[in-house]
Parts: structure tokens; sequence; C-alpha cells
């Protein structure tokens, strides 16, 4: 098949596809090892439908991308993409403007070509459920699984079947916890089939019929602590995911998700710790948002607020840098079918903050069970 490829003109330093799509963002990216193509479904401009869309890159000034879906306009496809990849942040230019003058331990720090995605913030909140007390290739397996099994088929290309992502109603009207843990997605099915409900019923009564458009309405009309409140609404979603949610599914580019890694740095090159007039200051803070006060771990938060004040408005980016220096390699889908993993994959890199958030939402009769349960 004969297919036509736009050019988005980004340097392999501002983004490298092998840095960025199979490194704890996005889960359904299928790397072609012969090729070197990266390969997902996506919805694209206006359109209702997905396409089967393609990457590639093969020069240091340009990533290609392309579809085999005619629908797809080109332009279109090529406006899609410099609007995911954030093109109009220049890494580079942060680093040496931003993040450095804020923080001289940058000087030693390269960008790798990572930078923070904009996704579509549905899809992007399941993921991060599944990502609980979870690695990389467990999360790529289990986001595989919902479209093959509750998604629409789009189509075929060099033998690989591609899926789109169900949609809450999908989830709710197709699925159910008992089918979800045999897929191996343990206690987290629970969780997806609440969500799926929960986003039902919210769009159902603001007549939204987008999981996603419900979402950015939500992202719109409130500030970060709002929209963090709201979103730990959902079954399963404590600070740490909400905070992904926000950062890599709805553009809040100064929020910094705390995960094991993350305090480590925190606390190892910045001597970052709460002190008890700290934490009682983050109390009162939040006084009227009653989910937040429940589930957040004070001292990961404090940590949140000072790398935040550290690094700026694009926090969340120079977070994104250092995370991927402290676990580094990638690990995601192949054509052939597999899930390859990095060395240290047996290390929960998208860890919840705490054990007690990993919990918050499991009878204690279970808690138990759940903990030496193996997941796939």
């Amino acid at each position: 098949m004969s297919l036509q490829w736009g050019k988005i003109y980004v340097t392999r330093e501002e983004l490298s596809l092998a840095n960025v799509l199979q490194a704890g963002q996005a889960f359904r990216w299928i790397l072609d090892e012969n090729s070197g193509e990266y390969l997902t479904t996506m919805k694209i401009a206006n359109n209702l439908n997905y396409s089967v869309v393609l990457l590639r890159q093969t020069d240091d000034k340009f990533i290609e991308c392309s579809t085999y879906d005619k629908v797809c306009d080109l332009k279109d496809l090529v406006s899609h993409f410099e609007s995911y990849f954030r093109t109009d942040v220049k890494v580079e230019e942060m680093h040496a403007n931003e993040w450095l003058p804020r923080d001289p331990k940058f000087q030693n720090i390269e960008t790798h070509g990572i930078r923070i995605l904009g996704q579509e913030p549905w899809e992007t909140l399941v993921s991060f459920i599944c990502s609980t007390n979870n690695n990389i290739s467990r999360i790529t397996k289990m986001c595989h699984a919902l479209c093959l099994n509750y998604g629409k088929k789009i189509g075929s290309f060099n033998s690989t079947e591609f899926y789109s992502f169900p949609s809450s109603d999908e989830i709710m009207n197709k699925a159910t916890e008992a089918e979800l843990r045999s897929l191996g997605f343990g206690y987290r099915a629970k969780y997806i089939i609440e969500t799926a409900k929960r986003l039902v019923q919210n769009k159902k009564e603001n007549d939204i019929l987008s999981d996603t458009e419900f979402l950015m309405m939500m992202s719109k009309s409130n500030d970060y602590n709002e929209l963090r409140e709201h979103l730990m609404s959902y079954s399963g979603i404590g600070p740490k995911v909400a905070d992904c949610i926000c950062l890599m599914g709805m553009r809040k580019d100064h929020v910094v998700p705390v995960d094991v890694h993350v305090e480590r740095i925190a606390q190892r090159d910045y001597r970052i710790k709460a002190t008890n007039k700290e934490i009682v200051q983050l109390r009162e803070l939040y006084k009227t948002l009653p989910i937040t006060r429940k589930k957040v771990n004070f001292q990961l938060d404090y940590i949140r607020t000072s790398l935040n004040e550290k690094w700026g408005p694009y926090a969340g980016w120079a977070q994104g840098i250092l995370f991927f220096r402290e676990v580094g390699g990638t690990t995601g889908a192949n054509t052939e079918g597999k899930i390859k993993k990095r060395k240290n994959d047996n290390i929960n890199v998208v860890a919840e903050d705490t054990k007690q958030e990993q919990m918050d939402d499991i009878p204690s009769s279970k808690k138990s069970r759940i903990k030496s349960e193996q997941l796939i």
C-alpha cells in the first residue's frame, strides 16, 4: 500500500519518538521494529471515528506522519500531531531560559527529546487508573485488552489489527468487573466499571455525548485544585493519578506528579521535606476540598508544590525529563504482539503515592488478598 506522508518540523533534540511514545505517558503505540514506525488509532480533527495513524523519524529535523484512512486529510493529520506533540513548546529554550536559571542542577541534565504529550483526556484517565501499583508493560497490556475486547475494529495494517479506545458507554454496556478481572485488571476492574458509569451519568446530566468534551469542560471551568478534587471523586483515582491526567491529558503544564521516583529525586537531590507548619498550611488550603484532604499525602503534596515553585510554569515538563533520566529506557508493544520491557521494568515506575491510597476504595476484608494478587 502506497502511503502519503506529511512532515512535522521538530528536531530530534526537541522530540525523540523513541524516548516519548513508549515511556510511561501513552500506552497504545505499537512499534514495528522492522520499519521503525509507530502505529496506533486516534480521532483526527473533527472526525468522530478513529483512524490508524503512523509515525516515523528518519531525519533529525522532522517527523513524518501518515494514515491509510482516506477520510483523514493529510493537512489535518499534520496539525493534529503538532498539537499532540505540543510543538509550540520549545523544550531546549525552556531548559536554557527557565529551568537552568531556576535550578543549577539542570546544567548537567540533557533533555533527550523528552516532552509532555497532549493526549485525549478520557483515554488518559482510564490508562492512569490502570497505572496504580503497576508498571508500564502491564499497563500497556491492559490498554490493548480494553481496545481489543470493547473497542471497535478500525482495520488491519501489515497483519496487525487495530481497534478504537472504548468510550465510557462502551465499557459500561459491554464490560463487567468479572470479565476485566479475567483479563488481568485485578482490583482495578471495579474502578474502571464504576468510573465509566459515573462518566455516562455526568454526560447525561450535562447533555454531552463525548467523554473528552465533558472532561475538558470540567478542566476549563475549574482551577487546578477544584479539577483535581473532581478527578479524585472517580473510583480509583488518587492525587498522583489525578496529576498525571491533569498534566498529560489536560495540558496543566505546571503540575508535577509525584511518584516514588520523583519523591526520591526530591529528597536525595533537593532535600525537600515539609515541616509540621507547612503541613498545617496545606490542610488549611484544602479545607473546602474534602476528597483532597482525605486522599492526599501531605509530604508528597509539599514536594509537588515545592518543585512547581522551583521549576515554574512548565514544571511538569521538567519533572518528565528528570523522571526519564531516573528510570531510563522505554517499554511498549510491537507488531509481533509482544510487550518489550525495559531492564528495570520490575519496578512500579508509575506506582501510586502510598499504600493507603492504592487501597482507598477496597473493602478491608479483601485487602490482604489483593496485596498478593498476581495481576497479569
